[in-house]
């Protein structure tokens, strides 16, 4: 997502060969091979190129009209790095931290969506607003399709709990509904986790009959007659109303998802690690610390390190296309998830 913002604001710059002319206006050609395809290096460029028009340092005798951008063509550059700015200090928390299990994505991704609305309502220049509402809008077609996801994630952070969703749905006056719908996705998922924990209860060893009994009816040494079979273990709905009898049996007492809520946040801390957390805390959230497991190992994005600031698309290897699509599901997760989101064996 953040490779298809940038490079559509990029798209702007790179006609007339404008990267180049300024690229040659400042004297890049030292360290111009760094790292050439990341959208890093092309907003810390540009940005340098615009800190400079700004304090008019440029010698204008040194070089002719041709290679000198234009009023239009700066314009064209301060907004790919004004815009292209909001979206690298965010993918800077994302991606370089530590722990980036799916619970830090919410909040940073509002920081970013905050960001863009303050652009385009304090911006100027049809250009500039244009862009920004482009910009805008393709971000909220991801927002709105990840939402419930990345919000639940969120949710199950003890350093947020219901409380940042709770805040940002108070200042998103679009938004009020669905933190009901996340907080009922959540129960609805639990519920479910909880009627599959369900197990059922040791057989009890069959009572010997009375010694008056087998006197009254025969020999005492008599064997007692065989067990009957139980076929109603063969009937998958009665099964069902069992499993939904005895969830319904525990909703009387107060779930561990009301009492995780009820706990107070946890105190910020950057380098949290929430999965870590709710291992240790398994034994007094055993039901609810496997929903957390499971929510928080999703893999939201495939970038890491350097990765997310490539700028050019790449094309999928042939061999890998051909594979079959469980298979490389399971590579591109191997890939993905770091060890330190194995949950422990026991579990």
């Amino acid at each position: 997502m953040f490779r298809l913002m940038v490079d559509d604001m990029y798209k702007d710059v790179r006609i007339s060969c404008l990267m180049d002319r300024v690229r040659i206006l400042l004297g890049w050609e030292s360290d111009g091979r760094l790292y050439p395809t990341h959208w890093t290096y092309r907003l810390n460029k540009l940005q340098t190129a615009v800190d400079m028009e700004a304090k008019d340092v440029f010698e204008d005798e040194k070089y002719d009209y041709y290679d000198y951008p234009s009023d239009e063509e700066w314009i064209r550059i301060r907004t790919f790095c004004k815009l292209t700015g909001c979206i690298y200090k965010v993918a800077k928390e994302l991606f370089d931290g530590e722990y980036p299990t799916a619970n830090v994505y919410f909040h940073l991704l509002v920081e970013l969506k905050v960001m863009l609305r303050e652009e385009v309502k304090n911006g100027d220049g049809d250009y500039f607003l244009g862009k920004a509402k482009e910009i805008l809008e393709g971000f909220d077609k991801y927002w709105n399709e990840m939402f419930l996801v990345l919000a639940t994630a969120s949710v199950l952070d003890p350093r947020f709990k219901l409380k940042y969703l709770d805040f940002y749905c108070s200042k998103s006056s679009d938004q009020g509904s669905k933190a009901e719908t996340v907080v009922d996705y959540l129960r609805s998922l639990y519920s479910c986790y909880a009627a599959s924990d369900i197990r059922p209860l040791p057989e009890r060893a069959a009572e010997p009959t009375p010694r008056c009994i087998l006197y009254m009816f025969g020999d005492e040494s008599e064997e007692e007659e065989e067990k009957k079979p139980d076929g109603y273990g063969d009937f998958a709905f009665f099964q069902e109303y069992l499993k939904f009898e005895g969830c319904c049996s525990r909703e009387f007492h107060e779930s561990e998802l009301d009492s995780y809520f009820k706990e107070p946040v946890l105190e910020w801390r950057k380098d949290f690690d929430a999965l870590k957390w709710w291992r240790d805390e398994s034994s007094k959230y055993p039901i609810l610390s496997r929903v957390a497991r499971d929510i928080l190992s999703i893999p939201i994005s495939r970038g890491t390190s350097n990765r997310e600031y490539v700028a050019d698309k790449r094309e999928c290897p042939e061999f890998i296309v051909a594979l079959e699509g469980k298979l490389l599901n399971a590579m591109m997760c191997g890939k993905s998830w770091p060890a330190t989101l194995i949950w422990p064996s026991r579990y």
